[in-house]
């Protein structure tokens, strides 16, 4: 039974075994988990770099081992509380991060996210799969557990960290590959425990292979119809629009430059939609463009010159492909904060500890161009992290600038 939409369009669940041969014999599984689009996403990035080789490589939700329902109501709840409760996500968080008992050999939680192992290792087993890669800490436990208690299966496993940081649970994880986003993140790795021999560093956490590709930005914001002479910044707060949308927004409207163009996307954040447009039906004092969910934030990203986005994995990493500045808002914290923290000791982006000073730290930023080209200028990303782990998993690398 398949209980996650779009998690990619290769996907198949606990239910639907593919027992076809790949190329080479290798056949590749992604666990991913239903919280979130970034390791949809990830998983998504993976597999398509997979399929351009002419490799197998299936996605299934590995929540939908333990059930459907679990999974579903796991997504939802995880959902509801990141948008509407960010507070308490991150007061979760913390309390994962202090009392890593909580996750220890034994514990309720371990019990219920290892319950659906047995289930994993038939679909797995039955479906002839020899490398499993996991974008999610939860995938990644099943597959420790697996490996525990059947060591001669001899699956080649990996984890994908989604985020720029060690998370809690991580401590808890064996597989044979830890594949980090930055080269910073193999010594706190290596200080948890992870031997240096299993750690590979990609350039960035995987995204769509779209990123890679940059128009001009004066191409860009004249396909996006920002008026010639005109600063383009875009303000996304993740697929879910889980960020001050509304208050920033008449925020900056009241003290960016009038030659400016502000792009607000909203994602699946319906109300917040909804109430801007009324808002801004005639426009504002600058020119300001309100959208929903939109499929084209590659190009967005190619027109913008600075990105008002809060720090979660996914955004993030599209942006650093990008070389976009970025004016981060830290909404939810969490594994979030760390991401937030990492970005701004690199140089790569700003903030601020007042939110009433995110709006004047704008349009200082849209003034200051030799900052902007500075903050474009901090990170190499002269390979595709999806083609990396294709790379690495196979052993068979091809040229991947």
């Amino acid at each position: 039974m398949q209980t996650t939409a779009n998690i990619a369009t290769n996907k198949v669940t606990a239910d639907a075994l593919d027992k076809s041969v790949p190329l080479g014999g290798v056949k590749t599984v992604i666990l991913t988990c239903n919280t979130g689009q970034g390791h949809n996403t990830a998983a998504s990035a993976v597999s398509k770099a997979y399929s351009e080789r002419g490799l197998c490589c299936d996605t299934v939700d590995a929540l939908s081992f333990i059930s459907g329902k679990a999974s579903e109501i796991i997504g939802s709840w995880h959902s509801k509380i990141y948008r509407n409760m960010p507070k308490v996500f991150d007061a979760g968080y913390r309390i994962c991060e202090n009392h890593p008992k909580l996750f220890e050999e034994g514990s309720l939680i371990r019990e219920f996210l290892i319950s659906g192992s047995k289930r994993l290792f038939s679909y797995l087993s039955e479906g002839g799969y020899d490398c499993v890669i996991c974008p999610h800490v939860f995938s990644a436990l099943m597959m420790t557990h697996i490996r525990k208690k059947l060591p001669e299966s001899g699956f080649r496993t990996c984890f994908i960290t989604t985020d720029y940081t060690f998370a809690p649970i991580t401590r808890e994880l064996d597989v044979d590959l830890y594949l980090l986003p930055d080269p910073q993140l193999a010594d706190i790795y290596s200080a948890n425990g992870v031997s240096p021999e299993k750690i590979k560093v990609i350039c960035g956490i995987p995204v769509r292979s779209e990123f890679y590709s940059c128009l001009a930005k004066d191409t860009a914001k004249r396909l996006v119809g920002v008026k010639d002479g005109f600063d383009h910044v875009l303000m996304m707060f993740g697929s879910m629009g889980a960020g001050p949308l509304q208050k920033l927004t008449e925020e900056l409207d009241s003290v960016l430059p009038e030659k400016t163009r502000l792009t607000v996307v909203c994602g699946t954040n319906k109300k917040a939609m909804r109430l801007l447009l009324k808002e801004y039906q005639d426009g504002g004092r600058i020119d300001i463009n309100i959208c929903g969910f939109v499929d084209n934030i590659s190009l967005l990203m190619d027109s913008s010159d600075l990105y008002i986005t809060k720090p979660g994995g996914l955004s993030i990493s599209e942006a650093r492909i990008k070389r976009l500045p970025m004016l981060l808002v830290n909404t939810v914290s969490g594994c979030e904060q760390d991401n937030f923290e990492f970005f701004l000791e690199k140089g790569a982006a700003v903030s601020s500890d007042n939110r009433e000073e995110l709006a004047p730290l704008c349009r200082e930023l849209l003034l200051d161009k030799p900052r902007l080209k500075r903050m474009s200028e901090v990170f190499d990303n002269r390979y595709v992290s999806a083609r990396q782990v294709v790379d690495i998993m196979t052993g068979v690398p091809e040229h991947t600038e």
